[in-house]
Formats: C-alpha cells, structure tokens, sequence
C-alpha cells in the first residue's frame, strides 16, 4: 500500500488528529498532512521509525510502514541518476578530494565548480558526486534557454509530482527532510536562476547542490572551486590523457613522449583540446600534429557526436562564452586578446581605454580570463577565437605604444641596480613584445619596431635571445628608419652577432655605423667600440688597444657612466690580451664604475676578466676565485652566457691547477650551455681554454678525457655551477 493511505488508516485507527500525531511524533503537522494528500512520498527513515512509535505500529505493520515510507510510487519515474562516464577520469586527485570532504562531510551544501570551458568541470563534477552519493540526481541545464525553466527542470528531475506546481516550494515539500545530492550542470547562461538556488537551500536543509558553471552563483554559502588545467610536467596529467585518448583512436599509434608533452604545453592543458587533438591522431603523424596546431581552432573539430554541440569544436566552446558576454565586454574581450602571454592592469587601461579592474575582474568571473598575482593571461584557444574576431580600431597600436614605453624604460635599468627586477619583467613581457614587434613590421612602421627593438638588445643578450633578436633587428632595420634609431639598432645588432661569433656582420654594423655617425659622441664611440671589438675578436688586441683609447677620451668630457665604464672595460681586455701591465688598474677602475651605477652583471664580467689577468700573470688562487665568485653572480642574474664564460675561467684554472677531470668536465658543460644559447665563446678568451686543456689532457690516460667531456655535456648546468663554485 502507498504510504499517504497507509499512514491515514494507522492514524484514524489510533483515534488521533493530524496535530496529536505530530506532537506525539515530534514532527511537523504540515509533514502529516502533505503525507496524507500524497505532496510527499518519502519521509526519512528515523521520521518514519518516530511516527510508527507514535502510531504504536509493531511485527508486519511496522514493516510495511516503514517500507511504504521508503518507496517511491510507480507512476513518478525516478529522477535522471548520475550518468556513468565511458572513460576513466585522468588526474584530478586533488579537486576530487575537496568536492568529496566538502559535500561528504556536509560541512558545505553547495560546492560550485567553476573554469573556462573544456577544463572538465562536468566530468569532475560526476565522478566526485558518484563518490559522495551514487543515488544524486543529475540536472542538464545546458539546452535551457530562459533561466525560468531551472526550478521546473529541478522538480522534474526529483520527482515532484506532475499535478504540483513546479515551484521552490513544491521541491521543498516533496524533499521533505530526505538527504539528496543535486547536480546542477552548465549554469553560466541561467545566472539569473541563482537565487532560486539559494532559497531552495535554505528551505531544504537535508539537500546539497554541486554546480558546474564558468561563473560563480554569487549566492551565500557557496563555495568556489577553480578548476586548473592538467599538470603539464613530463609524466603529468595532461600527457597521460593524451596518450590515453590518442591509443584508443589509434592503437598503433607509436608515442613520442616530448612530442605529445609539446602538444599539451600548446594546447594549455586543457582536457576537451586535448581530447579533440588526440582524436587527430589517426589522421596526422604526432609531429605535424603539433605543427598544425598553431591554428588550433582550425585543427580542434574532431568531437564525439554524443557530445553536447558546444563542445564538439573547441571554437564553438569558446563561442558559447563570448557569446554570453554583453556587447561591451564582447569588446573589451576582443581588445585584450592582441596581448600575447597576459598584462598587468596597468596594460590593460591603455589597450582598452575602459575601466580595466572592472573588465578584467568580470571576465575572470567568466572564466575567459585567470588572474595569478599581478597579471591577468587567457588560454591560448581562448585569445585565438578572440583574434579571429578582430579587436576595436585602434587597440593594436594602443598596445604597441605601451610595449614602447616599457622597452625605453626598462633600457637604462639593465644597467643599474634594479637589473634583474627589470630583466625578471621583460621575461614576463616576451610574448607582448613580440606581438608588438610584429604588428609594427606588418604595418611598415619602421620607426616604432627600432624604438622598441633597439631598447631592448641588451635584455635578448642577457637572457640567451641572440638569435631572435638579431631577426627582429634586422626586419627594424629593413624598414624606414630614422638615422638617429638606425645607428642605434645597429649597435645593438652588431653586438648580438659578435657575441654569435659573425664578425663580419659585427664589422658591417660598425662601418655603416659611422659612415652614418653626427657629432653626437657617443654614436661615435659606438661605432668605434665595435670596430675594437672586431679587431680583438680577430685576433688583434694589439690594434684594438688605441681604438678602445679614442673610445675612452671621446666620453671624457662627459659625466662617468655606463658608456664610460664599458669603454674602460673594453680596454682593460685589449691590455690583458697584449699583456699589457695597465690592465689590471683599467679592469679595476671599469669596477668601480659599474658597483657605482649599480650594474652586477657587468661588475661580474670584471671580475671574470680579472681571474683571467690574474691566471695569465700565475696567480692562481686569485683566479680562482675570481672564477668563482663571477661564475655565482652570473648563474643568480640567470645571465646564461656569462654562467658560460664563468665555467670556461674555471676550467682554465683547474687545468693549471693539474685537475684534468675538473677541467674537462666544466669546459663541456660550457659548451653545452653555449649551444643552447647559440652563444660563441670570445676567440682570445678561448684561446687560453684551449690552450691548457690541451696541456692537462695527456695526463688523462686512454679513454678518460672523453668520458669526463661527455659526463660535462650530459650533466644539468646547475650541477656544473656547483662544481664551478664549491669544489
């Protein structure tokens, strides 16, 4: 029998009204009732133990009570159940364990899992509400198209009889005080449904709500979970699904694991991109996959035909976001998109002209945009779509001119005491430079790419850049430029390919150099300084000491600066290499100038060379740790080729110092950081290396020397610095 006839027999039968039973039961009289008339048809099991008690019910009675109390009528269909995934669940531990102690525990009732699309909230969301209770009740809210229809989508999915009104309350009634796990999935597009949310949680006090939604409900109680993309490491997550999926579509598919690691890093490590690129795989060979996948959007379209169609394509998922955005920040999104691996807020005031806190703070609301610390950054298949779209008139040049501004700033603070700061910012800045540099080249701008380029040579020779910045330098420098920048992107283009070992390029720089040189001096000296450096690198230091000397008297006139200290610095190097008695005074007072300004980089390079005065007159302890110290500072700036140049003075004093394995080993890490920098070692200074390598190496025996080569070679740099520095 039904409970609602079962429960009003047993009641009339113990002479009791509807609010005698209740008090006897210590329950409700409006739970009795809506028992009676059929509104609920589940009551909890210690309410039905109370109300069989109160009722005097024992053996079958009570049995059958408590059973009808359980059992939901047969003409109400049980709501939608969890769906079972078809595929394993792959990373995910740590979001899995917070949603299952949260809801598990029922220390939170309502959990929102939010992110952008495709991060995989819906199927975290699944696998952690099978965890905490297979029997929660799954809401597709995706095909809904008027926030309206979210509570009657509810009713209908727990089972509120068809003749009740779809409503809050009649969810509430016919919950009753039974525990229950709903699963709200999609809510971004009916946010205006969020309260009903919170209404129903506050009148059902036994139910818990996970939600999936790129937006926050923004309703009390709820608490937030951001979905990351997969851990992008070697053996991570992001690789493990991608070879998983990649097998199923292909099970022959042979794997190369830093191939499919360079897919992942492409793809942002976000799962459904990395499901529609492995589902590629059977079409492409996995190399030419991760080519193809510089227009991702275009390679993304491959999704399984029982999916949802926004997540078919990559681009109709990104779609479905942007296209929830009102027409101002449809805008505002399309502007910050020319910015290439995400901007300060600062950045985003001048590329979109607008309040920038309140557009960026409601797009990461939106999940199109993550903020982390100080900078805001988009996925890259979300700036994609975005680019595809076109930006406002006039935000690619606001852009440009903001990188401007940068790159002049941060060239004078290279070379002072605030270096590695700035450095540590440029690094951060190289995807916005370089969508700044190319805007400027394919509009022919020929004085806006050498303004920014030529202010920021220094940064691409510290960091390791040389061969990408002598490209960029050179499309500057084929462009209209005026004299005065084309000078100064020469010098910063000869200094790179001096320091590739191309010295004619070097040489051409210095000739055009002056042939377009004013009475400004400094162009002068510049010019000079590199026909200097050309003739040491040559060979010559001897022709080289008068040309660095016209370099020194042309600034003498002058306030000492960084200029001046270079050109000091640049003698002290032609002296050591001739022999020179004066070089150690000229190195020496070239120090004092660089500790004064600041610049730790260059008061490094000092000391380096110092060790190698000091090698060359038999001091080898002062060698040594000259060697040491300079090799430290420049492994701490991150300058990777001076780490080069500090592990080349090591190993020349460990071969005077007869340690052939020390020396064979430094000197092979040397060369291995160098060709990862495309850096050639200064011919003088390479020289002397060579020199006494070959003068250690017979001591070696058979086979020794090329094992301890090889053993530099292979071993992390950081290894190699340690040895350079403590042993």
């Amino acid at each position: 029998m039904r409970l609602a006839p079962l429960m009003k027999k047993h009641r009339l039968a113990a002479g009791l009204t509807q609010e005698e039973l209740a008090e006897k039961a210590q329950v409700s009289t409006r739970t009795i009732s809506d028992v009676e008339r059929g509104l609920r048809t589940r009551i909890y099991r210690d309410t039905a133990d109370r109300l069989a008690d109160a009722l005097d019910l024992d053996g079958t009675d009570r049995d059958s009570f408590v059973t009808a109390s359980r059992v939901r009528p047969a003409e109400i269909p049980p709501g939608p159940r969890i769906p079972r995934p078809l595929t394993p669940l792959v990373g995910r531990s740590w979001e899995i364990a917070s949603v299952v102690n949260m809801l598990g525990a029922r220390s939170l009732r309502l959990v929102t899992l939010t992110g952008p699309g495709g991060v995989g909230k819906t199927r975290l969301a699944l696998e952690a509400a099978l965890r905490v209770d297979p029997e929660a009740t799954f809401v597709d809210l995706g095909d809904l198209n008027d926030a309206r229809l979210v509570v009657p989508s509810i009713a209908g999915a727990v089972g509120v009889p068809g003749r009740a009104e779809p409503s809050v309350e009649s969810i509430v009634e016919h919950l009753g005080d039974e525990h229950r796990l709903l699963v709200l999935d999609t809510f971004e597009h009916v946010l205006p449904a969020a309260p009903d949310v919170g209404r129903l949680l506050v009148s059902a006090p036994a139910i818990m709500i996970l939600v999936t939604s790129r937006e926050a409900l923004r309703v009390r109680g709820e608490h937030e979970i951001v979905v990351p993309a997969l851990d992008l490491g070697a053996t991570g997550s992001a690789v493990e699904l991608f070879t998983e999926r990649a097998l199923t579509a292909q099970p022959s598919l042979a794997i190369d694991a830093e191939v499919a690691a360079d897919i992942c890093h492409r793809l942002s490590g976000l799962p459904l991109a990395i499901e529609l690129a492995a589902a590629r795989a059977k079409h492409l060979p996995l190399p030419r996959l991760r080519d193809e996948l510089r227009n991702s959007l275009q390679v993304l379209t491959q999704g399984a035909r029982d999916l949802p169609p926004r997540q078919r394509t990559m681009r109709d998922t990104v779609r479905w976001s942007y296209e929830l955005l009102d027409p101002d920040l449809q805008e505002i999104f399309r502007d910050l998109c020319v910015c290439a691996g995400g901007w300060t807020l600062d950045e985003a005031a001048i590329v979109i002209t607008s309040d920038a806190l309140e557009g960026c703070s409601v797009l990461v609301d939106k999940s199109l945009v993550a903020r982390e610390d100080q900078r805001y950054s988009m996925l890259d298949v979300i700036r994609e779509f975005g680019l595809e779209l076109g930006s406002r008139s006039g935000a690619l040049d606001r852009h440009l001119g903001a990188f401007i501004t940068l790159a002049e700033r941060a060239e004078p603070e290279i070379g002072g005491a605030e270096q590695n700061e700035w450095i540590e910012r440029l690094v951060g800045e190289q995807g916005n430079i370089r969508a700044a540099l190319t805007y400027a080249i394919s509009k022919r701008d020929g004085e806006r790419a050498m303004r920014l380029s030529a202010s920021i040579w220094r940064f691409w020779m510290v960091h390791g850049d040389l061969s990408e910045g002598r490209s960029w330098l050179r499309e500057a420098l084929a462009l209209d430029v005026p004299a005065r920048l084309r000078s100064k992107g020469l010098w910063g283009l000869g200094w790179l390919a001096y320091h590739q070992g191309d010295y004619e390029e070097a040489e051409s720089c210095a000739n055009t150099m002056l042939e377009i040189a004013t009475d400004d001096v400094v162009e002068v000296r510049n010019a000079f300084t590199m026909l200097g450096i050309v003739q040491m690198a040559k060979g010559d230091p001897n022709a080289a000491i008068p040309t660095f000397e016209r370099c020194v008297e042309l600034l003498s006139q002058r306030d000492p600066d960084w200029l001046s200290a270079t050109s000091l610095l640049n003698l002290g190097m032609a002296m050591l290499h001739s022999s020179d008695p004066r070089a150690a005074q000229v190195l020496m007072a070239a120090r004092d100038l660089y500790e004064k300004i600041g610049d730790a980089h260059f008061v490094a390079r000092v000391i380096l060379y110092g060790g190698y005065d000091s090698l060359l007159r038999g001091d080898t302890d002062a060698a040594l740790r000259s060697a040491r110290g300079a090799t430290m500072t420049f492994w701490e700036l991150n300058d990777r080729g001076g780490t080069a140049e500090g592990l080349e003075l090591s190993a020349s004093v460990a071969a005077v110092n007869g340690r052939a394995e020390r020396a064979a080993t430094l000197a092979a890490a040397a060369g291995s950081l160098r060709a990862t920098i495309t850096s050639a070692p200064f011919p003088l200074d390479a020289a002397i290396l060579a020199r006494f390598l070959e003068e250690i190496r017979p001591s070696a025996g058979d086979g020794k020397w090329e094992s301890w080569m090889v053993r530099g070679h292979e071993i992390p740099i950081e290894d190699a610095v340690s040895i350079a520095t403590t042993e």
